[in-house]
């Protein structure tokens, strides 16, 4: 026997083929623009930003930077960039909390790294090595996790507060 219904109460239709198929075609556009930005635009983006630290107006702007005490933020942020165009750039940018540590010779001699230099076919080789995807520097997994997240307290707390 069925009960009888109310006659507001919400009865679910069949899906429209035309509506799954539309959905499936904005899938596919974001799809095939996600592939390409990860294939073709970061890996060349990548390679532009490794010539550029190495031989171009980048590489001019962390030596003026790395030589200007009034930028602090700024080392700061590029600190492991100005690491890189000489060992005593680290030296440089280390924090003085105590002068008493600056007098005190360090018990082990510190052994200095041996720095090659690369050529420019070898820095656009490593530049052009894919990153790995699931990463947190990959700002697409950082967004989608963000909006899933975001989505979720909102409808864990619109459930909650409609009770």
């Amino acid at each position: 026997m069925q009960t009888p219904r109310a006659a507001g109460d919400y009865v679910p239709s069949p899906m429209d083929a035309s509506a799954l198929t539309a959905q499936l075609e904005v899938l596919g556009a974001i799809s095939v623009v996600l592939i390409y930005w990860w294939y073709v635009l970061v890996p060349n983006a990548r390679v532009n930003l490794a010539v550029n630290k190495r031989k171009g107006k980048l590489q001019d702007y962390l030596v003026e930077l790395k030589n200007d005490d009034s930028k602090k933020i700024e080392r700061w942020f590029y600190s492991t960039w100005l690491e890189k165009i000489d060992p005593e750039t680290k030296y440089l940018l280390r924090d003085d909390k105590n002068e008493s540590e600056k007098s005190i010779p360090p018990a082990v001699p510190t052994i200095p790294e041996y720095k090659f230099e690369e050529t420019l076919q070898e820095v656009i080789k490593n530049a052009k090595k894919a990153p790995k995807f699931w990463s947190g520097d990959n700002p697409v997994i950082v967004g989608t996790a963000l909006t899933l997240g975001l989505a979720s307290i909102f409808g864990f707390f619109s459930e909650v507060l409609s009770k």
